[in-house]
């Protein structure tokens, strides 16, 4: 397993309670390249989960049909979101990953601090 090397990303907003971090990175599995795609500070993991949501949704929108249905069939599962907000609340982080080709979108929700540990574990496990 190799370690990717992450681009340095924007300082995002300080939010007093933030009690959740949700982020968006995008990276290849060819030349290892990595991209910020904007992050999400939250006090419940319910609000966490809302904004991955939104964005899985507008990634789906740009993916062919073929690399879009399993992101569809993902957002439409409720009882699936349940049990990812009670990880969340029990302190675990929670990664979607979106995949076409050689490109994937790393979607995470983290106990605040931990952002940066989840998404290195989970670009690790995707490749």
């Amino acid at each position: 397993m190799s370690r990717r090397a992450f681009a340095v990303k924007p300082e995002g907003p300080v939010v007093a309670g933030a009690l959740f971090q949700a982020e968006c990175v995008a990276y290849t599995t060819i030349g290892e390249r990595l991209f910020w795609l904007g992050s999400c500070p939250a006090e419940t993991p319910w609000r966490a989960f809302g904004w991955i949501t939104r964005r899985a949704a507008s990634i789906a929108d740009q993916l062919d049909p073929a690399y879009a249905r399993p992101v569809h069939a993902w957002l439409a599962d409720s009882h699936t979101h349940a049990r990812i907000v009670e990880q969340l609340d029990a302190g675990t982080p929670y990664t979607f990953t979106i995949c076409e080709g050689a490109v994937r979108y790393a979607l995470t929700i983290a106990p605040d601090g931990a952002i940066g540990q989840a998404h290195l574990l989970a670009c690790e496990v995707s490749t």
